[in-house]
């Protein structure tokens, strides 16, 4: 082979060293190997079946008890007071349910459900019988002296006694729990649904906390002024003994003004306290979520802050119209139609703007209480100065006046926070429940085969898939040549010719000397067909002119070289050219028994001088139809120095005057990873040829007698696939060698034998058989 690249016309050329990776090439490989290795599928697809089958008929039967929950995202309130921090959610929002569905198996609930004693008893320890692989498991970390790991809680062990799934385009959630007991599945699920609810109460509750703590404590404070206000108003009329004056100083000027701050005072402070309130509860709102927000909620957009708002109109506007488009297409579209997600991320932009609009109300409701605030304390300030100056001037009558309105503007405040007070607690204590349930679980009478489904499913895929790695892993291992596709992207060398397996019962002599001249005994076969072949691509990819001396070799012994160079020889012979079999074996010659020559005379009495041309240069008396255009030089007795003969001048002169002589010369040569003979004689012929038997012939050894003989800059002209078996060579690929010559031979030959009424070609056929299994 050339190192430096030539043009394919010119010459043999071979493909890059690399694997293809091309995905026809690879999904082709896979297909192959599945079909050449499905056997190993099947034992790895059965044993693990088997065993799965044989482990769950073993396991103890399942019971199963289900609940189904109501879940709606918001109850309706009993008083004017709206929850804004529970939005009202479309029914379609998945996202709310699953999550609720994931609150069924939390540790909250769970532990709600562990306060049933009887419950709590089964579930307080682990069971006895553990399972074998966590034995194994145990066993391995005490022998690689790792902490042993820690015993799962009675909360994590009820919760693999039950599942919580959301029943989709529904406001539903089923919760299932599996047992060996059916009294104890039933009692376990019933007690979760009720846990549930109870905690979905709690959580509504809580939400109420923080304006009911702030109301509470602005009620504590009102309500100490308010006593302080009367107690004082009631000392003075003690003291002035003035208990039935009523309307002194009603026309006093100071006491005028005191009773003008004093309701400029009291508007303040509720100003205050309605701004206070309105700020919390819409920062409770952006702290939930803007995107929970109901465009309905009429309570949320009447706060302070959002009723007058022209952004907050807009926006809530627009809302509604996506929400009614929302609905409209929810009735055609799925939830991941690209129109459905239009429509969803415009929502999200609106409601992105709303937050915005929303932060930007609580900033000024933030600054609109510090300003109230101010002006308490400012106008605190100037009515104690106006009371001060009531005092000063002695008036008892304005002093009662302004101990009235004091005492007056305390009730008025107090009145008012109670009745906020009172409207939150109404809302908070007679709210109803978002989850109801539905169904509760009677005893579960029948077992649940569901388990073992899945457990059959999953043991079938594990098989599969295990037995489908296996089946890779084999052939990753499996380092032969099986097909010529593994020549020419794994090895990197073309394939010249495929000749088939051929079952020889000679009568005399060994296989290999009757596998030698096949193409003369085997009539018109598929054989004779596939070396016609490679004789065929010789000529067009090897041109006389250029490649004159080719030598077969092979990386290690048995691949049928000898074979391919002999019929080789014969095919050239038979087209009319004059050839010359050179048998360059020295260590284990063969050419001289196959067509019966003289021994004592060959190449190595050449090369030492004790033969003469004519003497070495043989023909055989079994090829009488090619005397003149076959010649053949056997190997002669071994000499004691082969490498130094190969490697003198004599050997050089030899292979001169064959190139003059014959059109083409055939070596046969020994091995290449066996003996250096190989590699001495490759630099001085034209191209080489390598014999591979199919199923038989390593790639890495191929690789490296490739290696070897590319380091001596060799022309490797490709490979033959040699004793290719039909049976084997079709579960790879297609059939096309099927086709291309067992079909070509008993199609055209037979029906030519039929016609003709010559018996030559049944002989033929009868005398080998190509294997097809």
């Amino acid at each position: 082979m050339t190192v430096d690249g030539k043009d394919p016309d010119s010459g043999p050329v071979v493909p890059p060293w690399a694997v293809s990776s091309e995905p026809a090439v690879v999904l082709r490989r896979a297909v192959a190997v599945v079909r050449h290795r499905y056997p190993v599928i099947l034992l790895v697809l059965g044993a693990i079946s088997c065993f799965g089958f044989v482990r769950l008929q073993r396991a103890p039967t399942i019971y199963e008890a289900t609940v189904k929950l109501l879940v709606e995202p918001a109850a309706r309130p009993l008083s004017e007071f709206r929850d804004v921090s529970q939005p009202s959610l479309p029914w379609w929002a998945d996202d709310y349910y699953i999550t609720q569905a994931k609150l069924v198996e939390s540790r909250v609930v769970l532990e709600k459900v562990l306060q049933d004693p009887q419950i709590a008893r089964r579930f307080a320890s682990c069971p006895r019988e553990e399972s074998r692989g966590r034995s194994w498991g145990r066993t391995l970390r005490a022998l690689l002296h790792m902490a042993p790991p820690h015993p799962p809680e009675p909360w994590e062990r009820l919760r693999s006694t039950i599942s919580a799934r959301y029943l989709p385009k529904t406001q539903m959630i089923r919760i299932t729990a599996r047992s060996a007991e059916p009294h104890l599945a039933t009692r376990v699920v019933n007690a979760v649904a009720e846990a549930f609810v109870e905690f979905n109460m709690e959580k509504r509750m809580e939400q109420y906390n923080e304006a009911y703590v702030f109301l509470m404590r602005e009620k504590k404070k009102v309500e100490e002024a308010l006593h302080r206000a009367e107690r004082t108003l009631q000392e003075f009329r003690e003291q002035m003994q003035l208990a039935a004056i009523a309307g002194d100083g009603e026309h006093n000027p100071v006491a005028a003004r005191v009773a003008a701050l004093n309701e400029r005072l009291t508007q303040v402070e509720l100003e205050r306290v309605e701004a206070e309130t309105a700020f919390r509860l819409v920062q409770r709102v952006l702290e939930s979520g803007a995107e929970k927000i109901d465009p309905e909620d009429e309570a949320l957009f009447a706060l302070k802050g959002l009723r007058d708002d022209p952004a907050v109109a807009e926006i809530r506007r627009e809302l509604r119209e996506v929400e009614a488009q929302i609905a409209s297409l929810r009735d055609v579209y799925g939830p991941r139609h690209p129109r459905m997600q239009a429509v969803l991320n415009q929502k999200k932009t609106v409601t992105e703007r709303l937050r915005v609009v929303l932060q930007e109300i609580v900033g000024a409701l933030e600054k609109e209480v510090e300003s109230l605030r101010a002006q308490e304390a400012e106008l605190r300030k100037m009515f104690d100065e106006a009371k001060a100056e009531a005092v000063v001037l002695g008036r008892e009558g304005q002093k009662l006046q302004f101990l009235r309105a004091e005492v007056e503007r305390q009730r008025r405040l107090f009145e008012v926070l109670v009745q906020r007070l009172s409207e939150v607690k109404i809302s908070s204590e007679f709210k109803g429940t978002s989850v109801t349930i539905l169904e509760k679980a009677s005893v579960a009478r029948i077992a649940s085969g569901a388990d073992k489904i899945r457990g059959l499913r999953f043991y079938f895929l594990a098989g599969l898939f295990l037995g489908l790695g296996a089946a890779f892993g084999v052939e990753r291992l499996d380092d032969r040549v099986k097909v010529p596709e593994d020549l020419r992207d794994r090895v990197g060398m073309k394939v010249l010719g495929v000749i088939p397996y051929v079952s020889v019962t000679p009568k005399r002599g060994d296989v290999a000397v009757s596998c030698a001249r096949i193409t003369s005994t085997a009539g018109n076969s598929s054989v004779v067909e596939a070396f016609r072949a490679l004789r065929t691509a010789v000529f067009f990819r090897l041109p006389a002119e250029r490649y004159k001396i080719i030598m077969v070799t092979s990386a290690v012994s048995g691949e049928g070289k000898s074979a391919i160079a002999s019929n080789l020889a014969l095919s050239i012979a038979r087209s009319g050219k004059r050839v010359l079999l050179v048998d360059g074996d020295f260590h284990r010659p063969l050419l001289h028994r196959v067509y019966r020559l003289e021994a004592e005379h060959g190449l190595s009495t050449l090369l030492t001088g004790a033969s003469v041309w004519e003497r070495a240069v043989q023909q055989s008396a079994l090829e009488l139809d090619l005397l003149g255009q076959l010649d053949i030089l056997p190997a002669g007795p071994a000499p004691v120095h082969t490498t130094e003969l190969l490697e003198s001048k004599t050997m050089e002169e030899l292979l001169e005057r064959m190139k003059k002589e014959y059109d083409r010369v055939i070596i046969d040569t020994p091995p290449v990873l066996l003996i250096s003979d190989t590699l001495v004689l490759s630099r001085h012929c034209d191209a080489i040829i390598m014999v591979v038997r199919a199923f038989g012939g390593s790639i890495s050894r191929l690789r490296r007698a490739r290696d070897q003989l590319l380091e001596l800059h060799a022309e490797i002209a490709g490979a033959v696939l040699n004793s290719v078996r039909l049976g084997r060579f079709s579960p790879y690929y297609s059939d096309y060698y099927y086709h291309g010559h067992t079909r070509y031979w008993d199609n055209y030959y037979g029906e030519y034998a039929r016609r003709s009424g010559s018996s030559d070609a049944v002989k033929a056929r009868s005398s080998l058989s190509v294997s097809e299994s």
